[in-house]
């Protein structure tokens, strides 16, 4: 608990929000009386809300160099050029378009990798085993807004032995999480190295 005098208290909630994606509105000094008019609490009430949007309602960029809000984590993956079949170890050039199906607008380039936006691949064997934790990955850097879609292109290797493959496809947040680990819909692709 702070008084009202204390800013380092005040600027470190600020803070502790803001790394969770939020923010504070309006405040206001209260004071709650406890048994009698002599014994009283003061207190700051604020108004919490998310860092996304601004005090008109209107979306604005997630934060930089944080994590996303949890409701951030919602994207659609589409491919419009993977072939069924591939060859076992060589590398293929796909184009997935990544749309932005949350309330918040992604921001783009992050000064650093950690927390920037991509979309990445992983192998799984037909009956679900991992054979590798991550494949290829491609950076978002431009801001997407909610309900817009952007194409990237995503170099993936095939495995190197010969079998019936899940592609995986999904968004990350680099060092936080996986889009489909918080809920979004993962793309997997069923297909054949040869």
């Amino acid at each position: 608990m702070f008084t009202l005098t204390d800013r380092s208290s005040l600027d470190s909630a600020r803070k502790a929000l803001a790394a969770r994606g939020l923010r504070t509105g309006e405040t206001r000094a209260v004071s709650i009386y406890y048994f009698s008019r002599t014994l009283k609490f003061d207190m700051l009430l604020m108004e919490v809300l998310p860092a996304w949007q601004n005090d008109s309602g209107q979306m604005m960029p997630a934060a930089k160099d944080l994590p996303l809000p949890d409701i951030a984590f919602k994207a659609r993956l589409s491919v419009s050029d993977v072939p069924t079949t591939f060859n076992a170890g060589q590398k293929y050039l796909i184009r997935v378009i990544l749309r932005n199906e949350s309330r918040a607008i992604w921001p783009g380039g992050q000064p650093r990798w950690q927390y920037q936006i991509t979309v990445g691949n992983r192998w799984l064997t037909e009956n679900g085993a991992k054979v590798n934790d991550v494949d290829g990955r491609v950076a978002l850097f431009d801001d997407l807004a909610p309900s817009a879609s952007v194409e990237l292109p995503l170099t993936i290797s095939a495995p190197n032995e010969p079998g019936i493959y899940i592609l995986q496809l999904d968004a990350i947040q680099e060092g936080v999480a996986w889009f489909g680990d918080r809920g979004s819909e993962i793309l997997a692709l069923k297909v054949k190295v040869e």
